[in-house]
């Protein structure tokens, strides 16, 4: 497996596993149902993301592996984590006025934070991504 096939299969996963977590996040709020579907969903995508990125990076060669992974990537990877981090961190401030004013509920609130916070690095990257910086 070439560097660019597997940035692609990386990049493509992230990609994906961010936007269903914050389509998750979107039906909880849409729905006012913390279960708008199986909630096993976001955890099931995460580990799939995990299995395929894990084994993608196996796959290649150690060359390759190292050029997907270089230190552009691992910059970026870090921003995109610290941004995540204050996205969790404003998360708290706007759920918690949502709570206060009676916009949601505390399992509302429950559901779409923990999948918005777990969103935010995968969708910071796919910005990323989209912008050419990774």
């Amino acid at each position: 497996m070439t560097a660019p096939t597997l940035t692609l299969i990386r990049n493509g996963s992230f990609s994906l596993l961010g936007l269903i977590l914050l389509a998750y996040a979107a039906a909880v709020l849409a729905t006012g149902r913390p279960d708008p579907v199986s909630p096993i969903l976001p955890g099931a995508a995460g580990i799939l993301t995990g299995i395929i990125v894990t084994l993608t990076a196996r796959m290649a060669t150690g060359k390759a592996a190292g050029i997907a992974w270089d230190e552009l990537t691992r910059a970026t990877w870090r921003r995109a984590l610290t941004g995540g981090y204050w996205v969790a961190v404003w998360l708290y401030a706007l759920f918690g006025l949502g709570l206060y004013l009676d916009l949601v509920t505390p399992a509302q609130s429950f559901a779409a934070m923990g999948t918005l916070t777990g969103a935010a690095p995968f969708l910071i990257f796919l910005a990323n991504w989209v912008r050419g910086r990774v």
